[in-house]
């Protein structure tokens, strides 16, 4: 069975937990305050990863601001996030590959193929928590 560590983000704290290929939470999820700077924030992404990082095939990262299209780094950050955030290296943190996504739109994209917006083809997910945000699944 594929396993992927989920991480999310976040202005006020960092979720993550192990995934299974059909969405399954495998363990409780764990949270932390999110720290104030980007050095800090690297070494408990780095903590976290290397507590799983043997049992995983690669980290999926879902956050705040907007992610490239390659899904391999962050291009703008959002003010409730460190200074810098936008600059990490995140592909360094790992040995696996370390993909990013926006969070609303990794938030829409599990509700389409797991959860509430399951067999639809458009849906419209916002997400309200330290920020807004919003993802759109348009003809699948």
């Amino acid at each position: 069975m594929n396993k992927a560590l989920g991480i999310d983000i976040g202005g006020t704290k960092i979720s993550y937990a192990l995934i299974d290929n059909n969405g399954k939470i495998l363990n409780e999820v764990e949270k932390i305050s999110t720290p104030k700077t980007v050095d800090e924030i690297v070494n408990v992404l780095k903590n976290i990863i290397s507590k799983f990082e043997q049992d995983i095939e690669f980290v999926a990262i879902a956050t705040a601001g907007a992610v490239n299209n390659e899904n391999t780094g962050v291009i703008g950050s959002t003010a409730n996030l460190a200074c810098g955030y936008k600059d990490i290296d995140f592909q360094s943190l790992s040995n696996k590959k370390v993909f990013i996504e926006n969070d609303a739109n990794a938030a829409a994209w599990a509700e389409y193929r797991i959860g509430a917006a399951q067999g639809y083809n458009n849906s419209i997910m916002l997400t309200l928590g330290t920020g807004v945000g919003g993802g759109i699944i348009i003809n699948g």
